[in-house]
């Protein structure tokens, strides 16, 4: 057991010399990790794709981060192009060689690949830039920073690059200011912010309170058409008796008033058509009760056909007989 665990205590101990040997030669290396291959989007080299330089410089610090080879950087490329781009490859033999390093290769395609469009056609772009329906401050601005980018020209001074710098940060303010619609715009142009991030704060301020205002109208929209339905002040319905359509009906529960008028309402639900008029038990239409029914004078009339007398001739006649029999009575007692 003990020559075990010298023997292991060695063997660490030749691997710790080792790691030590590498790192004084700076011979360290990391693993390879590929899984960064799917942070890198297809590029096909058109106007709706990003630009070959953005497009090179992902792969370059996936490559970093990954510790890629120049061969797995050139193949990952190949990997990613498609359309214009995958046709350019496929037609030049040069970038197909086993050899080629992998500046060559990326200087191939930034030459095809390059912006080709002047100066003036940038600037026309960012001088009528306006907000699209769809878009907020922030996308709104960082459309323009891009294309504000595209005006500055490179040159070695570094005090004139500031200088192009700073004249495109200006002019990114002014087409920001002017081309920003609806209320945020006209706070913009009304305060005139003298930097980018003021300007961007005020139109994001006034966008958010716009688009919480519009979520207020409709919550309270869809409240009030909630409870319109449900009844007054927001009281449920229950249901009493059913109406004459086979449908029960609702009776409002928030006042005691209320709801005896509506039962009142509804004690003869038979009686009473939907449009609130009355209905006649016999014959159904509207706008008298059955007593006063027009349908009784026509049941008289053919009874009075059938019998030979009417109702009211059979009345005198009865009341005739017992005046008769009265006067006999009294006249018999007269005798007696």
């Amino acid at each position: 057991m003990a020559e075990g665990l010298q023997k292991l205590v060695e063997n660490l101990q030749a691997e710790i010399n080792n790691l030590r040997s590498q790192v004084s030669s700076g011979r360290l290396t990391a693993p390879k990790d590929l899984s960064l291959i799917s942070l890198i989007p297809r590029w096909s080299g058109t106007e709706k794709s990003v630009s070959v330089k953005e497009f090179f410089e992902l792969v370059e610090s996936s490559a970093r981060i990954g510790c890629w080879s120049e061969f797995d950087k050139i193949q990952i490329t190949i990997l990613k192009l498609s359309d214009v781009a995958k046709i350019f490859y496929s037609s030049n033999p040069e970038l197909q060689k086993a050899d080629i390093s992998w500046e060559n290769f990326k200087a191939k395609f930034l030459h095809r690949f390059r912006d080709v469009k002047s100066d003036q056609y940038h600037f026309m772009q960012l001088q009528t830039a306006r907000q699209k329906k769809d878009e907020t401050p922030q996308e709104f601005l960082d459309r323009c920073r891009s294309l504000a980018m595209k005006t500055v020209p490179k040159v070695e001074d570094p005090l004139l690059q500031k200088f192009h710098y700073d004249q495109a940060q200006r002019m990114l303010l002014s087409t920001f200011i002017a081309g920003v619609s609806g209320n945020p715009g006209q706070q913009l142009r009304f305060q005139m912010p003298a930097t980018v991030d003021e300007a961007l704060q005020i139109a994001v301020t006034v966008f958010e309170a716009e688009a919480q205002e519009k979520r207020n109208l409709a919550f309270f929209s869809n409240f009030e058409t909630h409870r319109k339905s449900r009844g007054n002040f927001g009281q449920p319905w229950k249901t009493f008796g059913r109406s004459e359509y086979g449908q029960a009906a609702r009776v409002s529960t928030d006042t005691p008033h209320a709801g005896r008028k509506q039962r009142q309402q509804n004690a003869s639900p038979t009686n009473t058509s939907r449009e609130g008029k009355l209905l006649c038990f016999k014959c159904g239409k509207p706008g008298h009760f059955a007593r006063e029914c027009f349908s009784n004078k026509f049941s008289n009339r053919k009874n009075e056909g059938k019998n030979g007398y009417s109702k009211s001739q059979e009345t005198g006649k009865s009341s005739s007989t017992y005046a008769e029999a009265a006067r006999r009575n009294t006249h018999r007692q007269e005798n007696l």
